[in-house]
C-alpha cells in the first residue's frame, strides 16, 4: 500500500475512488478517468484511491500523485470478471476512506466505475456521483458464460443498480439508452446525464512534426480502432474484399493497414490479401494517422470504440466512416467527416480523396470541430456542477 498526503493552498475538498489506475495512454475507461482526475484536480483539492497491478502499473502512480493532495494506492483488486469489482471490500480502501471522512472536509465523491462506488455506499452523508463508462452499464450478456463469469457478471450488474439507487448523479460515457436506464432503476433517468469522452487534441495535433511508419512511396489507408472482437474483424474483412481490392486495383501504391499481430484466425486470412498489412500494436498512433492517406472505420455492427475517430479526426487525417462507427461520437450532424454507407459510397469517397491529396477541407473542419467541442474540458465542465449541487463544498455549517 503506498498512502500519502502532500500540503496544498486550501481548497474544497472531494475523494475520487477509481476501479483502476488512470492512465492517459490506457484504453477508453482508464484515459476518461485521467483526464477526469486532471480536471478535478485543478478545481479542487482531491483526495485518491484506487488499485493498481504491482509490475504493471507501479510507474503510473507518479503521473497521478501531482493531481492529488492525499493518495490511497492499493496493490491488487479481487476480480470479478474483466470489470475488476470486489468481491468483498478492501479493508484497506475501506479504513483509509473512513478516516480521511473524519480528517478531512469532504463533503463530496465521485467513483469511477461500479467498483469504487462500492466503497462509497456506507457513507450516505456524502454528496456521491458515479460515473460509469459505456462498458458499465446495462444488464449483463451471460448466454454462453461459464457458470463463474454468470455469477460475477450477475453481482456487478447488482451493484450498478444499488449504486443507481442510493448515489445523488450518475453519468454515463456514452448516449443515454432509456432502457438500460430502466434497467438500473425506475428513478435512475431522473438523476442521470451523458458525460461524453473528449480528446487531448494538444497531443492528437497534426502540428507536431512525427516521423512516417510507412515505406517511402505508399498510400496507406489505416483502419482504425483494434480488431479485438468478431464485428470488427467481420468489418475489416467486408472492407478488404469489397472496398480495398477494387481501389487497388487503380491505386497500385495502395496499402490497408491495421492494428494486430495476426494471430487470430480472421487477422490471418487478412493478411493473405495483397497490399494488406497488419501493423502489429502501434503504441503511439500519431505518426500512423499523421501519415495514412486516409482513415477509415467501417463497421457495420455492434458499437464502435469512438476515441479512435475522436483521434483521426483531431490528426486532421481525411475519415471515411460508417453509419454505424460515427454514432457513439454524437455528432449533430457528419458535415466533417466522410460517411458511406455501402461499399460503393466507400470506394468513390476513397478515390476521390486519393485523386485530391490537398482537397483536406472536410479534415481540417474536422480538427475544428474537435478543438471547438470535444476538449475535455468543455466535455467535463458539467461534472462540477453535479459535484456541488447540495452546495458549495467547504462551506460551514450554521449549525
Amino acid at each position: 500500500m503506498n498512502c500519502d498526503s502532500r500540503l496544498f493552498a486550501p481548497v474544497d475538498d472531494l475523494l475520487v475512488l477509481a476501479s483502476r489506475v488512470p492512465d492517459p495512454a490506457g484504453d477508453s475507461e482508464a484515459v476518461r478517468a485521467f483526464h477526469m482526475l486532471r480536471y478535478l484536480g485543478a478545481r479542487y483539492r482531491v483526495h485518491v484511491g484506487c488499485f493498481y497491478h504491482p509490475r504493471r502499473e507501479l510507474a503510473l502512480l507518479g503521473k497521478i500523485k501531482p493531481l492529488c493532495y492525499e493518495t490511497c494506492f492499493v496493490p491488487h483488486a479481487p476480480l470479478l470478471g474483466n470489470a475488476s469489482t470486489p468481491q468483498r471490500p478492501d479493508g484497506t480502501l475501506s479504513h483509509w476512506v473512513a478516516r480521511l471522512l473524519v480528517r478531512q472536509p469532504v463533503r463530496a465523491a465521485l467513483a469511477m466505475g461500479a467498483p469504487a462506488g462500492a466503497y462509497l455506499l456506507p457513507h450516505p452523508s456524502l454528496r456521491r456521483v458515479a460515473d460509469f463508462c459505456a462498458a458499465d452499464t446495462g444488464a449483463p450478456v451471460v448466454r454462453g458464460f461459464h457458470p463463474v463469469r454468470r455469477r460475477r457478471a450477475a453481482a456487478l450488474f447488482d451493484l450498478r443498480r444499488e449504486i443507481a439507487r442510493q448515489f445523488d448523479s450518475l453519468t454515463f460515457g456514452a448516449p443515454l439508452d432509456a432502457a438500460g436506464l430502466a434497467q438500473l432503476g425506475p428513478a435512475t433517468a431522473a438523476k442521470s446525464a451523458a458525460l461524453l469522452d473528449g480528446v487531448d487534441a494538444d497531443y492528437f495535433s497534426p502540428h507536431i512534426i512525427q516521423r512516417s511508419p510507412y515505406p517511402a512511396g505508399v498510400r496507406a489507408l489505416l483502419l482504425v480502432g483494434p480488431l479485438n472482437d468478431g464485428a470488427m474483424i467481420d468489418a475489416a474483412e467486408w472492407f478488404v474484399r469489397q472496398v480495398f481490392a477494387p481501389l487497388r486495383a487503380r491505386h497500385p501504391a495502395l496499402r490497408c493497414y491495421f492494428p494486430g499481430g495476426g494471430r487470430e484466425a480472421g487477422i490471418a486470412r487478412l493478411t493473405r490479401q495483397d497490399g494488406v498489412i497488419a501493423a502489429g500494436a502501434l503504441g503511439d498512433l500519431r505518426p500512423w494517422l499523421a501519415h495514412a492517406a486516409l482513415a477509415v472505420a467501417p463497421l457495420q455492427r455492434g458499437v464502435a470504440r469512438a476515441e479512435y475517430l475522436r483521434e483521426a479526426m483531431a490528426m486532421q487525417t481525411v475519415l471515411v466512416a460508417s453509419p454505424q462507427a460515427l454514432a457513439p461520437l454524437g455528432l449533430a450532424n457528419h458535415a466533417d467527416v466522410l460517411e458511406a454507407h455501402d461499399a460503393s459510397q466507400f470506394i468513390a469517397h476513397i478515390d476521390a480523396a486519393l485523386g485530391n491529396p490537398d482537397g483536406r477541407a472536410q479534415a481540417i473542419a474536422a480538427r475544428v470541430r474537435m478543438l471547438a467541442d470535444y476538449r475535455w474540458s468543455e466535455r467535463l465542465a458539467p461534472l462540477c456542477g453535479l459535484l456541488d449541487a447540495a452546495g458549495h463544498m467547504g462551506e460551514t455549517s450554521s449549525a
